[in-house]
C-alpha cells in the first residue's frame, strides 16, 4: 500500500497485516529512507510508543497510566518533555505538552487561578 504524489513519487506504507485498521509498522520514501513505528496497548487501544528512522534516530512516547494522555516525549538527542495531567473536579485543559519546571503552577484563565 502506498501514497503517490502528482509527480509519481510513492511513499510505501507497511502494516503488520493487510487492512486499513491495522497499525502502520513502516513508511518508506522513494529514496529508501524509512521510519518504523512501535506501539503499546492502553485499554485495548494501540498507541505509538516509538518512532525510529533509517539513521538510527529514535523518538519515544509514554502515556499516563490507564489513559491516552501523553506523559513524556524523549527526542532523538535524549531530551525529555513531560506533560502533567490533573485528575479531579478542578481539572483544567492545559493545552499542548511543554517542558515544566517542578515548581511551576498551571494557570487557568478565567478561573481566578
Amino acid at each position: 500500500m502506498g501514497i503517490r504524489d502528482r509527480l509519481g513519487n510513492q511513499l510505501t506504507i507497511s502494516r503488520a497485516m493487510p487492512g486499513n485498521n491495522v497499525p502502520i509498522t513502516r513508511i518508506t520514501s522513494p529514496s529508501g529512507r524509512w521510519v518504523d513505528f512501535s506501539y503499546v496497548t492502553v485499554n485495548t487501544v494501540l498507541l505509538i510508543s516509538q518512532v525510529r528512522d533509517n539513521l538510527g534516530r529514535t523518538v519515544s512516547y509514554t502515556y499516563h497510566p490507564g489513559t491516552f494522555s501523553l506523559k513524556t516525549v524523549t527526542d532523538a538527542a535524549g531530551g525529555v518533555t513531560e506533560s502533567r495531567v490533573d485528575i479531579g473536579p478542578d481539572r483544567h485543559d492545559q493545552g499542548p505538552p511543554r517542558h515544566r519546571l517542578p515548581h511551576e503552577r498551571v494557570r487557568c484563565p478565567g478561573t481566578g487561578d
